[in-house]
């Protein structure tokens, strides 16, 4: 891939990796939230929910070591896609009071056509990866690259958190 398209790659395999690191730090609430969707039957929850996180870890992986990237890169387009799916049976349904469930960066809101728009943008920029072309690049500007993307993620959480706090500090003195 050229670096163009590796840089986007690599942001939307960390997109889905603190994803997934956030949904296997509450997987009893990520489970919860995966069965109000009401798509499965129950009995189906667990295997599926745990499935999804499998599936963004190693599509996430795949894209990161640059080991059948394309790869990673389909199946986190499907995955989103499926994602994108049910909140939309669940607006048809009238259902909006439901979690995302999305958690990492992208944190957790209702579900809204505002999801669905943000998920088909994501959905975009992964076909939009799939279709440059790709190329090589050494070593050590990847592991830069990586760098570069994974501190533009902090810098983005330091952003919310502080924000989080002059909020928290306003009701605190109101």
């Amino acid at each position: 891939m050229g670096i163009f398209s590796i840089t986007i790659a690599l942001f939307f395999a960390y997109v889905f990796m603190f994803s997934a690191v956030t949904k296997i730090k509450g997987l009893s609430d990520h489970v919860k939230i995966f069965t109000s969707y009401e798509i499965l039957p129950h009995q189906f929850s667990i295997p599926f929910s745990l499935g999804f996180i499998a599936i963004e870890v190693i599509s996430s992986l795949l894209i990161i070591f640059q080991f059948h990237a394309v790869i990673g890169i389909i199946m986190l387009g499907i995955l989103t896609f499926i994602y994108t799916l049910a909140i939309l049976i669940n607006l048809l349904r009238g259902r909006k009071d439901l979690s995302c469930g999305c958690g990492g960066v992208l944190g957790d809101h209702n579900i809204s056509y505002k999801l669905i728009s943000r998920n088909i943008l994501i959905i975009s920029g992964l076909f939009l990866v799939y279709l440059l072309p790709s190329g090589e690049i050494l070593l050590v500007p990847y592991v830069l690259l990586n760098i570069l993307v994974i501190s533009g993620f902090c810098l983005y959480l330091i952003v919310i958190e502080m924000q989080a706090i002059k909020r928290l500090r306003k009701e605190l003195l109101a």
